[in-house]
């Protein structure tokens, strides 16, 4: 239901989108009192924002000027759900949150709206309606149900969640669920000891240090041999026990009690094949609620709802109708935003199933190859279903048979590495491998040469990564050559391929060292790259910023005929938006003086930036810093703006041709 000042707004909204209107304002509730009591009285709307408020715990204004929230009306990119309502705090909300500034409002949530069917309380016609409520918990019979008929609708009918790289293979270990005089237990076995058959796999947080009882190591194989009592198990372990065997399965894999976590050899030969594991899995269930506790799968329900419904005149000749409401990111907010989805390693798992439920800590959600559902949704069309935040595409990518389709696989990799780079990892040393099952998989259908986290065929353009906003990046390990985005911390962006006007180095030779020889997709203990580039110097100066360094002066050079050096450019100006020099570490910056191999040049075109018209061509090229071992190391990458093509390729001419080594 919504309230009455809801439903007042509500009711202009068709014919005001109808005249394709867009970014229609309303003042909505007038005092805090006003939008507490139409939540206590149970206005969808009104109470997911007061739940907004409470998680962020503003200090309000009891006595603010009106209006104190606000309505922003639009048409929504979301073909299923056409109409969309943002709804905004005003500053009453943030004056204990001076970073905002006075004018600011903020943004508070997002619903969407559809309308379903016509309703006639005169001959009771009704939709069919969705559940707005549910069962007590994620574990109630129902939610069971709901899974098995995911299961066997994706099993049965899509043909692309049912093709598997190996059709019978099986991890090295399993556990196998067993009952005995009502009892279920685990059992480690062996593949060997075991018959082929479908197997769960699980997707976790391991939690903090010292949590992780009941591990698989050298002293406890005998025990879990034998066999341990699922209630002795952790929640969520138990949970997952108890939800195969429910669902009329047998076999799991779960990385804590199938690797012996005190074994090194065993830890590197069972992790190169991880990848393997989840790829060939019949079903991955993801500990979505369980946050970094291991507090279990199943999630007692608060009562929150996830959608809800409303009558109102829909149109100008006073037809009623009834409509869904519900917010628009319920995917963002359940699935991607949860701490399990925030680990490296689970994006591989995710990629790599072909079907997964995640629980999260008010409903189900499903995700295969082909198919994103929820229990209030479950045949699709949620709201944010194809948002950037989605894994789909990729999945879809990364499970295709060898075709055309291969060049979308490596031209996804940037897209790919730009969601791994958000997530976290324990240990620095897992960059490469908690991705080389991924990796695995795309040279499996590309046979394309994999170095340290880039594609063969993708350079010398890949080697253009930048990290976003950096700070002191590089680990006091070694994970990666320089010139491998794995060898930062931080956020990395992908230069796109299109475009590319003039290419101005070579690759003469590319070789990695792996510390694994049986993960070759996997971490590395040294690798160098030699080009032939164009070869110059430069020096600089200017200010590191919060997000970025901004130049103000920039010299080229090259060496002369008598051993020193001579300016070719000098550049003093730098149109807006353009990212001149950007470094791997903030340190870096400190340097002023550095060496650039160039490597590509393409037009520019900043019409996408509102009031912003930027056109010309960037040189792009790396940054580079000479080692006293005569070798060159990657901090960086540069970007010089050029008014015409001519004033740049004078530059490029100028500069020798030079084989170098990078490490």
């Amino acid at each position: 239901m919504l309230c009455h000042v809801c439903e007042a707004i509500f009711s202009k909204v068709p014919d005001l989108l109808e005249l394709n209107s867009k970014y229609i304002e309303f003042d909505h509730h007038s005092s805090h009192a006003s939008l507490h009591s139409s939540a206590t009285n149970g206005c969808y709307i009104c109470s997911k924002i007061v739940e907004f408020i409470a998680a962020k715990d503003f200090r309000t204004d009891l006595h603010s000027v009106p209006p104190v929230t606000i309505w922003h009306v639009d048409r929504s990119h979301r073909k299923a759900w056409p109409t969309a309502i943002n709804v905004w705090l005003s500053n009453h909300y943030i004056l204990d949150r001076p970073q905002y500034g006075p004018d600011a409002g903020i943004y508070a949530n997002e619903f969407c709206f559809r309308h379903v069917v016509p309703h006639d309380p005169s001959d009771g016609s009704e939709a069919r309606l969705r559940p707005t409520a549910f069962w007590d918990s994620t574990g109630s019979a129902e939610t069971i149900s709901q899974i098995v008929g995911w299961l066997e609708r994706c099993t049965v009918h899509h043909d692309l969640c049912n093709l598997r790289p190996e059709t019978a293979w099986m991890p090295s270990r399993l556990l196998e669920v067993t009952e005995e005089s009502g009892i279920l237990s685990v059992h480690l076995r062996d593949r060997s000891q075991l018959q082929f058959g479908p197997y769960i796999t699980l997707s976790h947080c391991w939690g903090t240090t010292g949590t992780q009882n009941l591990q698989l190591t050298t002293k406890s194989l005998k025990s879990f041999q034998d066999g341990v009592a699922v209630s002795t198990l952790r929640p969520t372990f138990r949970d997952l026990a108890n939800m195969a065997w429910r669902l009329g399965l047998r076999l799991m894999w779960v990385d804590c009690m199938c690797i012996v976590q005190d074994d090194d050899q065993d830890w590197k030969r069972e992790s190169a094949l991880m990848g393997k594991v989840y790829a060939n899995s019949w079903l991955n269930v993801s500990a979505t609620a369980a946050g970094i506790d291991c507090s279990g799968l199943f999630a007692s329900r608060n009562g929150s709802r996830p959608m809800d419904y409303f009558h109102t005149q829909y149109d100008k000749y006073g037809e009623t109708a009834t409509w869904e409401v519900t917010t628009s990111e319920i995917w963002f907010d359940e699935v991607e935003d949860a701490a399990v989805n925030q680990r490296a390693w689970v994006l591989q798992e995710r990629i790599l199933s072909p079907r997964i439920v995640h629980m999260s800590k008010s409903m189900a959600f499903w995700e295969c190859r082909t198919l994103q559902a929820s229990e209030v949704f479950p045949d699709g069309d949620l709201p944010d279903e194809e948002s950037l935040n989605n894994y789909g595409q990729l999945k879809r990518l990364y499970c295709q048979s060898r075709s055309a389709d291969v060049y979308d696989v490596r031209d996804n990799w940037g897209l790919l590495l730009f969601r791994y780079t958000m997530c976290g990892l324990t240990f620095e040393t897992d960059r490469l491998i908690a991705l080389s099952g991924i990796a695995s998989e795309i040279y499996n259908r590309t046979r394309c040469d994999y170095v340290a986290g880039l594609w063969s065929s993708q350079l010398p353009v890949d080697l253009l990564w930048r990290v976003d906003n950096p700070g002191p990046t590089r680990s006091e390990f070694y994970i990666a050559p320089s010139w491998s985005w794995a060898s930062v911390k931080g956020l990395i962006w992908f230069s796109r391929q299109v475009n590319v006007c003039g290419l101005y180095t070579q690759i003469l030779r590319c070789e990695t060292s792996l510390a694994n020889a049986a993960d070759k997709y996997g971490q590395v203990t040294g690798g160098e790259i030699e080009l032939r580039a164009s070869i110059g110097s430069l020096d600089w100066s200017g200010v590191q910023d919060k997000i970025m360094y901004k130049v103000e002066n920039l010299t080229i050079s090259v060496p002369d005929e008598s051993g020193g050096t001579y300016r070719i450019r000098e550049i003093s100006s730098f149109p807006v938006m353009t990212d001149t020099l950007t470094f791997d570490g903030t340190e870096y910056a400190e340097l002023h003086t550095a060496y650039v191999a160039l490597v590509l040049h393409k037009p520019e075109d900043h019409r996408f930036y509102r009031d912003v018209e930027t056109y010309g061509y960037s040189l792009k090229g790396l940054i580079l810093n000479r080692l006293p071992c005569k070798r060159y190391m990657r901090i960086g990458v540069a970007g010089l703006h050029y008014d015409t093509e001519q004033e740049l390729e004078d530059v490029v001419s100028k500069m020798p041709k030079q084989d170098i080594t990078i490490i």
